[in-house]
């Protein structure tokens, strides 16, 4: 669920009009009432549906070209939009490999460690700027 600076429950991060999405406030509302209102709310029905659900919570890289597109090629290059999806596409890439190779000899404990381990190495490549993500 998505809290708004003020404490109101969101229907999700999708939507942005909070007199139409406001499902009640985060700490007087129970959790279950704010559950039920959520998909018992139209819009929640209509994009589940649609699965459109999938998508704000996964993402797709079709998402990540229609943003550069719309904010253009100068804005794009200021928030380092083509770093990103490189990023994300190197990352699906060994999540794939790691799926179809060493997940089948690894033991969880094993394959949680090696995840620890490229996740502290993406943060210090970012940290640092380093020419694999670079735009």
């Amino acid at each position: 669920m998505t809290i708004d600076f003020e404490g109101n429950v969101q229907l999700c991060c999708g939507t942005y009009d909070s007199r139409r999405f406001t499902l009640g406030k985060y700490l007087a509302v129970p959790l279950e009432n704010l559950q039920r209102k959520k998909y018992a709310h139209d819009m929640c029905g209509r994009c589940m549906q649609r699965g459109v659900h999938v998508y704000g919570a996964y993402g797709g890289p079709d998402f990540d070209a229609i943003a550069e597109r719309t904010i253009g090629p100068d804005n794009a290059r200021l928030l380092r939009l083509t770093a990103e999806r490189r990023r994300k596409r190197i990352r699906r890439s060994v999540e794939w490999l790691h799926r179809h190779t060493a997940a089948k000899c690894l033991s969880s404990e094993q394959s949680a460690w090696l995840a620890s381990r490229y996740e502290r190495v993406e943060r210090v490549l970012l940290r640092t700027g380093r020419a694999i993500f670079r735009s």
